[in-house]
């Protein structure tokens, strides 16, 4: 799961994961979501959970713990 601007997310649809990535590399202005295409030449469920893992740990680390 990434964050995009609705206008973003409208142009996407569903089109096929290479061309959603060329077009959020291109438009994004969300470090985190460019971030997320940079680093993945697939999205599957491996790498999902990854991505999950990681934002749980973020959010547990940076924001519950972090008071």
């Amino acid at each position: 799961m990434v964050l995009l601007d609705s206008s973003l997310n409208s142009k996407i649809g569903n089109k096929t994961y290479s061309e959603k990535k060329e077009l959020i590399l291109l438009n994004s202005t969300l470090l985190s979501t460019k971030d997320v295409f940079e680093n993945h030449q697939i999205w599957n469920d491996e790498n999902i959970v990854s991505r999950q893992n990681l934002l749980c740990e973020i959010l547990y680390t940076d924001i519950w713990t972090n008071k």
